[in-house]
C-alpha cells in the first residue's frame, strides 16, 4: 500500500517531506502533493482510499503484512525480528537497541523492496507504469508520462532511473 505509513498534517509544511528511505526530489514532492490530497476533509474533496486504485493493491498489501508483521514485529529477535518471545520485556528497544534495531529494520526496508520489485515486475510496464498509473488516479500536477518522468530521474537520480527500466 503506497501510503501505508505515520504520516501528519506538519508533514506539509516542509518543502520536503520527512520519508524513512532516501528518496530524491521527485518522488519527495510527489508524495507532498498526496499527502496534501488525502489529508482534505470529506467535503473539501478528499478520498483516503485513492491508492486502494493501484493495480495489484491486495500483493502490495499482502506483502507489507508479511514483511513487517510476521518477519519483523513479532519475529523472534532470534529470527531477526523485535519480539524476544521467552521474555516480552526484551523485546529490541529502538534506543537501547540502536544498532541492533536498526539492522532488523533495513533488512524489512530491503525485502519489502525486494517483494515491490517482484510485484511491480509482474505489472504490465513495470513499476515505471505502476507509478504513472497512480499518479493519474490522484490526479497529480503536473501531469507527466513516463517519458516525463525518466527525464527527471536522469537529471537526478541515475539509480532510479535505472531501476524503473527508463533505458529500454
Amino acid at each position: 500500500k503506497p501510503l501505508n505509513g505515520m504520516y501528519r498534517t506538519s508533514q506539509l509544511a516542509a518543502e520536503k517531506p520527512k520519508v524513512a528511505i532516501d528518496w530524491n526530489d521527485i518522488m519527495a514532492e510527489d508524495l507532498r502533493q498526496v499527502l496534501m490530497h488525502e489529508f482534505k476533509s470529506d467535503d473539501m474533496g478528499g478520498n483516503p482510499s485513492q491508492d486502494l486504485m493501484l493495480r495489484a493493491v491486495d500483493e502490495y498489501i499482502y506483502a507489507l503484512d508479511i514483511e513487517m508483521h510476521q518477519k519483523l514485529i513479532f519475529a523472534d529477535v532470534s529470527d531477526g525480528g523485535l519480539y524476544n518471545e521467552n521474555d516480552p520485556s526484551k523485546s529490541l528497544d529502538a534506543v537501547k537497541d540502536k544498532r541492533v534495531y536498526d539492522a532488523n529494520y533495513q533488512r524489512f526496508i530491503s525485502d519489502l523492496e525486494a517483494r515491490f520489485d517482484d510485484i511491480n515486475g509482474r505489472q504490465d510496464g513495470g513499476a515505471l507504469r505502476q507509478l504513472i498509473l497512480w499518479r493519474e488516479s490522484l490526479d497529480l500536477q503536473p501531469k507527466k508520462d513516463e517519458q516525463d518522468v525518466c527525464s527527471d530521474l536522469l537529471a537526478t537520480n541515475q539509480a532510479i532511473f535505472e531501476k524503473m527500466n527508463c533505458i529500454s
